[in-house]
């Protein structure tokens, strides 16, 4: 079984819920289980209240899923340090969403506040909507962020995404704010978007794969033009997000299939092992010796 939650009214101040965790749903009947989510000790400012006090449960036919309905903006915390079973949120939700996830699915309906997946280890989150500053970033005053697992999101994201990634996979199917991709360390940033500015500045591993709109995108002083190419790990990728990318009306990575993409290294104010892919339409790169031996100006250090 699973259970529903239907948020009763809108707090003022928010809460907290983040001590919110997941409970084997096969350990204890379905009214026990019930009582155990309704009893569970939330945050509302400075004092504690329950889940009971602010939702209404009730069960569904899902087996080991929560799902959470209503306007869940002034809900924090949501899915921090969840580590298996299925988060379902059908509606938008506040900040922090699967902060510290080791396992398990969190799919939201909407959209997501500050600091979605900051520090994920493990498991899936796929936002269906957009998302705010520093996805599956480093939390302050941490070298490492995300460190395994993958993250979609259908729309936009923020400014700081996947700020000192280690491993994993995000995709961010629309547009990325300044800085992504700084400080990566390994992992694989996607985003079928435009990008701000400062992209994988001081990244020391790692690979940024981006979309046909990024082709006049000026890259920092640090990054070196190469050939054009077609990676060997793009076909596992695009094969990986065929699958947990959702069915919808056009492939929302349909720009993966093109053979042909714009190598770039860098940073070279660190290792310089990383590397930024930008995607050709088919029909460009038919002069490739030409395009891959010119190195722009902003590559000359």
């Amino acid at each position: 079984m699973g259970i529903n939650f239907y948020l009763r009214k809108q707090p003022t101040p928010s809460l907290d819920v983040s001590e919110l965790t997941y409970f084997s749903m096969t350990a204890l009947s379905d009214s026990a289980l019930i009582d155990f989510y309704a009893n569970q000790l939330i945050r509302q400012g400075n004092r504690q209240t329950s889940v009971g006090d602010w939702f209404d449960l009730e069960e569904n036919h899902r087996e080991q899923t929560l799902c959470f309905h209503g306007d869940l903006q002034q809900v924090h915390g949501l899915g921090a340090h969840w580590s298996a079973g299925t988060l379902e949120v059908h509606g938008s939700v506040g900040n922090r969403l699967g902060q510290s996830m080791s396992g398990g699915v969190l799919e939201v309906f909407g959209n997501v506040g500050d600091d979605a997946a900051r520090g994920i280890q493990n498991g899936r989150i796929q936002i269906h909507g957009s998302c705010g500053d520093r996805l599956a970033a480093a939390a302050a005053g941490e070298k490492t962020g995300m460190g395994g697992g993958c993250v979609t999101v259908i729309g936009n994201a923020g400014n700081d995404v996947a700020v000192g990634m280690r491993r994993g996979i995000v995709c961010v199917a629309g547009d990325v704010g300044a800085q992504a991709g700084w400080r990566m360390l390994a992992g694989t940033l996607v985003v079928g978007g435009r990008c701000g500015a400062n992209l994988g500045t001081d990244m020391v591993r790692g690979s940024i794969v981006l979309g046909p709109l990024n082709q006049t995108q000026s890259f920092g002083p640090g990054f070196r033009c190469g050939t054009i190419t077609l990676p060997s790990f793009i076909p596992i990728l695009r094969r990986y997000l065929h699958q947990v990318l959702p069915a919808g009306p056009g492939d929302l990575t349909a720009w993966l299939q093109t053979d042909r993409f714009q190598y770039w290294h860098g940073d070279f104010a660190r290792l310089g092992r990383g590397e930024v892919l930008v995607a050709l339409p088919d029909n460009e790169g038919k002069n490739a010796g030409e395009i891959s031996n010119r190195v722009p100006t902003s590559a000359m250090a």
